[in-house]
C-alpha cells in the first residue's frame, strides 16, 4: 500500500507539474519528420497480398501482385496479377490512380476462355474514392474493345454501411460497398452484382459474390512495397502498422501521436483519444465528470505498461 502511494503521489506531480506544458503547447498530430505513407488504395509496386476463396467447401488461395505497366496503354498503370493454388480461372486488372480514385482502366481472364478488355476513350470505372461515405452511390461508364468486339460496360458503386467483417486476419469496422457491373457486348448484356468490405490503405478485405455461390477473403499482405505487413509494428508501440493506419488514424512512426506524454496504445486501451493531447483528463470511467477515478484508471494503465 505504500509502494501504491508512492506511484500515486508521484503520478499527481507528473499531472500538476507536466500535464499543464502538455495542454498548452500546440503540436501537429502528425509528425514532421519525414515518413512516406502507402497509397490509401494500396496501389504500389510490389505489394501482394494473398486471398482464402470459398466455394462449394472447396478453399483456393488466390495470390495478387501489383506493378507497373508502361507498355500496354499509353501511359503508366499499375496492373494486379491474380494467380489461384488451384489453377482456377483468374482476372488481371489495370488502374489509373487519381489524387482521389482508383479507376480500372481494363481486366483480362485467364482459364477455359481467354479474353482481354481494354478501355478506350480515356474512359474508366471508378472503383473507390478517398472520402467515402455511407449513402453515397458514384456511376461510371467505360467503352473498349474485346478481341476486336466494341463492348459498352457500366458500374454503380452504392456505399451501404459501416460493418463490422470478420475475416482471417481479424475483425474490422469496414465500409461495406455494392457493386453492379453490366456489360453489353454486341447487345449481349451479362450482369454481374456482388459486394466488398474496404478499408483505407488495405487490399480490399473481402468480396462476397452471391450469385455465383463464393466468397473471397484478405489473409495475408504486403503494402507500402512490401514494408508493411499483418505484423509490422514501426514505433513499437504495441499498435501494428495497419491498425494505426486504418483502424486508428494515429501515427505509424510515431509512438505518442499527440505529444500528450501517453503512448497511442495505452490511450485506446483506456478509452481515451491518442490524437488529442488532453486525453489524459478526458470522462474515461464515462460518469459524465472527469473525477478521482479517471485519475486511478489512467494511473492503472501506466503502472502496467
Amino acid at each position: 500500500m505504500k509502494l501504491y502511494s508512492v506511484y500515486f503521489f508521484n503520478y499527481l506531480k507528473y499531472l500538476l507539474l507536466v500535464l499543464p506544458i502538455c495542454l498548452f503547447i500546440s503540436n501537429p498530430v502528425l509528425s514532421e519528420e519525414q515518413y512516406k505513407y502507402p497509397d490509401i488504395f494500396a496501389l504500389e509496386s510490389d505489394n501482394q497480398w494473398t486471398y482464402k476463396k470459398k466455394i462449394n467447401g472447396i478453399i483456393s488461395e488466390i495470390s495478387e501482385r501489383v506493378s507497373v505497366d508502361s507498355i500496354t496503354f499509353d501511359s503508366p498503370t499499375f496492373f494486379i496479377e491474380q494467380t489461384s493454388s488451384l489453377g482456377e480461372s483468374t482476372t488481371n486488372t489495370w488502374y489509373q490512380r487519381t489524387l482521389a480514385e482508383r479507376i480500372l482502366i481494363g481486366f483480362e481472364t485467364n482459364g477455359t476462355v481467354n479474353l482481354s478488355y481494354y478501355f478506350t476513350n480515356n474512359t474508366g470505372l471508378i472503383e473507390a474514392w478517398a472520402t467515402i461515405e455511407v449513402d453515397q452511390t458514384k456511376s461510371s461508364q467505360a467503352t473498349g474493345t474485346a478481341s476486336w468486339l466494341p463492348f459498352n460496360i457500366n458500374l454503380d458503386v452504392t456505399v451501404v454501411a459501416i460493418e463490422s467483417v470478420t475475416i482471417p486476419i481479424g475483425t474490422f469496422q469496414a465500409y461495406h460497398l455494392k457493386y453492379v457491373q453490366t456489360l453489353n457486348v454486341l447487345g449481349l448484356i451479362e450482369s454481374d452484382e456482388y459486394s466488398v468490405w474496404m478499408l483505407p490503405f488495405l487490399p480490399v478485405l473481402k468480396y462476397d459474390y452471391p450469385e455465383k455461390g463464393y466468397t473471397v477473403e484478405l489473409s495475408s499482405f504486403k503494402i507500402k512495397g512490401g514494408a508493411i505487413d499483418m505484423y509490422t509494428d514501426t514505433d513499437n508501440d504495441s499498435l501494428k502498422d495497419f491498425e494505426e493506419l486504418s483502424i486508428y488514424h494515429t501515427h505509424p512512426n510515431k509512438r505518442d501521436t499527440d505529444n500528450d506524454g501517453i503512448d497511442d496504445h495505452i490511450e485506446i486501451q483506456n478509452n481515451t483519444d491518442p490524437l488529442q493531447s488532453n486525453a489524459i483528463m478526458s470522462d474515461i470511467n464515462k460518469n459524465g465528470k472527469i473525477d478521482m477515478q479517471d485519475v486511478i484508471m489512467i494511473f492503472q494503465a501506466l503502472t502496467t505498461n
